[in-house]
This record gives structure tokens, sequence and C-alpha cells, in this order.
């Protein structure tokens, strides 16, 4: 019976310290978002981490803000549909954890391996940037500081950072596309960062970037690098497998309903009339003179591009036999003769054959 207690003291003390930590961490999360000033949205990050920590008997750092980034993504930033969402942002979390728990859990040489890539994508895209933070010994802070816990913790807005994990989860690679985010990113406010008189206005500069720039054109830029590294880099390119055939029989069907639908609009809408709602066949009626123009002009084309061949075969044929293609005489000319009978074409004179010399 002593065993047994002293086991359960020590499971309330386990408890008890990870509750703590991850109250502590959810209160600071996301400073100034509106969405995460409701004490129960705090309650519920808590109780998200603080589940998946005692399941696992692991807490790790960076919990809280995974688990605010996908209950504020489940509840669409509405207070309201917080009690549904948090249980649908649990189980996102816990399947999200087995995949990126190590990464979280990182340990030195995984870290170093990271800033080492991070680096020499800067230096392939921006030589001179990745030699400004190399000369000022910062060559590590954009790896260190910017991509912790998924970019969860690099200063982007709230919303800002659901629109990016929109595009992580959605590659085949999934984060490791925050490398090339953060490449983007640091290639957009270059400008200030080669400014910097010294290391403390570069790092300033730095930890800042994230508010400064606009996730769409952050996005362009970080699918650009993408696009350039990926075609560059030796091996297997990046594919996205999931339901790709099924994507591209459903943009076949999808094209031929349109064609058959602009084939009944040329003749007249006769097979859709009667099933539009007045407002539809309103618009349908306004159209029907340009689509019947436009089916007019390729008609015409078509049939003058058609007569135009066959009187160019025509003329070939006849220029092949020797006959005119309009009488189907024969246009063949009879060669002068050089019997004894006939006269021999007289020697040009001397001028005559000074002016052929003279003509260009």
């Amino acid at each position: 019976e002593k065993t047994a207690d002293n086991g359960d003291d020590e499971k309330a003390s386990t408890f008890a310290s990870l509750r703590t930590e991850a109250e502590t961490e959810a209160k600071a999360v996301w400073r100034g978002e509106a969405f995460m000033e409701h004490p129960e949205v705090s309650a519920a990050v808590t109780s998200i981490v603080l589940t998946h920590a005692w399941r696992c008997s692991q807490y790790l750092r960076g919990s809280c803000e995974i688990a605010a980034v996908l209950l504020f993504a489940m509840a669409c930033g509405d207070i309201a549909a917080l009690a549904d969402a948090e249980a649908d942002a649990f189980w996102c979390f816990s399947h999200l954890m087995t995949e990126v728990q190590d990464d979280l859990a990182a340990d030195a040489g995984n870290l170093e391996r990271k800033v080492q890539r991070m680096h020499s994508l800067l230096r392939a895209y921006d030589h001179p940037l990745a030699d400004l933070f190399e000369e000022h010994g910062l060559a590590a802070m954009p790896a260190v500081r910017l991509a912790p816990a998924l970019l969860t913790r690099a200063g982007f807005r709230l919303a800002d950072c659901v629109r990016i994990w929109d595009t992580l989860l959605a590659d085949p690679r999934r984060f490791e596309f925050s490398d090339y985010l953060i490449v983007a990113l640091l290639m957009l406010v270059r400008g200030e960062l080669l400014e910097g008189e010294n290391i403390s206005g570069l790092a300033e500069t730095l930890l800042s970037s994230p508010q400064q720039v606009d996730v769409k054109e952050l996005l362009r830029s970080a699918y650009a690098v993408c696009a350039f590294d990926d075609d560059a880099a030796p091996g297997p390119r990046r594919h996205f497998p999931r339901g790709r055939e099924a994507m591209l029989q459903k943009a076949a069907l999808t094209a031929e309903t349109s064609m058959q639908l602009c084939r009944s609009l040329a003749r007249g809408f006769r097979p859709y009339g009667a099933r539009w709602s007045p407002l539809v066949t309103q618009y349908v009626e306004r159209a029907r003179p340009h689509v019947e123009k436009a089916v007019a002009s390729a008609t015409s084309a078509a049939g003058s591009a058609a007569t135009a061949a066959t009187a160019a075969f025509e003329a070939y044929q006849a220029g092949a036999t020797g006959t005119d293609a309009a009488t189907g005489e024969s246009t063949e000319k009879e060669a002068p003769s050089t019997t004894a009978g006939a006269s021999a074409p007289a020697p040009p004179s001397a001028a005559a054959a000074e002016d052929e010399e003279e003509e260009p």
C-alpha cells in the first residue's frame, strides 16, 4: 500500500508540474491577438496540450503555440464554436505531434544541420546577405529564432500563421518548406538588413521582419525559391501524388461539360432554356448575339480556308501536269526548232552584250 501511495503521489506531482508548465506557456503565446485574450481560449489550449503531454509523459516546448494555431483554425476565429473546436483541435494536435515530435525535441546535432541547410540556401539565392550574417556572427540566428515550433514562434500574426500552415500541410515534404519561407522572408527585407549599421540593428530587423511583410507576397517568393531549388537539386523531384488522377479526371470531365454547354449555347440554348431561372435566361439572351457572331465568324473563316486550300491544291496539280486549272488546256510552250530548215537566232551584238553585263 505504501508503494502504491508513493506511485500515486509521484503521478500527482508530475501532473501538477506539467499543468504549471502548460498554463504558464499558454498565457504567453500570441500576445496581443484578440482571439487569445479570452480566458476560455487559454484554458482550451492548456487542456489540449496537457492531455497529450500526460498521455506521452512528456511536454515539449512550443506545443501551446501549435495547439493555439489548430484551435484558431478549427473555431474559424469564433469563440462561440470553441467547444466543438477544442475536441477537433485535440485530435489534430495528437496526430500532428506524432509526425513532428522529433523535430520539436531536436538535439544539438539536428539544430546544427538545420542551420547549415538554411545558411546554404541563403548563400545560393542571396550571397551578399549570407555574407552579412556570417560577418556579424549571426549565421545561425534565422534558424534559431524564426524556425522553432514550426514557425509559430517566428512572430507572425495568428491568421497569417494559419495561412502559412495551410501551405506547409499541403506540401508533400511537409515542414521542410519552412526553410524556403525563412529564406524568402530574409530576401524580402534584404534592403533593411543591408542598411543595418551594427549587430543590434541587424538582429532587430530580423526579429521584426515577420510583422513587416505581406503573407501572400512571402508565399509567392517561397514558392519561387522552392521551385528553383527543387529543379536544381539531385534526386527525385517534388510531387503531389494524393488524388492527382482523380483531380485530372475531374478536370477533364469539367472541360467536356463546358464544351457541351458552349455547343448548346451556339445552337440557341434550347436544351437548357426551360430549366434556367429568369435572371440567368436574361444574361444568356444578352450573350446570344455575341456567341452567334463568334460562331458565324469561325464558320466563315473555316470556309475561306477550305476554299483557299482547294484552289492551291488545284494550282499545284495544274503545274505538275502542265494544264490550266480553269480551262484544262495545255500550258506547255513549243521549243524553238533547231532543224536545218529553220533559221538559227542571230548572235547578240557587242552593244547588247555590254547592256546585259551592266544589268544588276
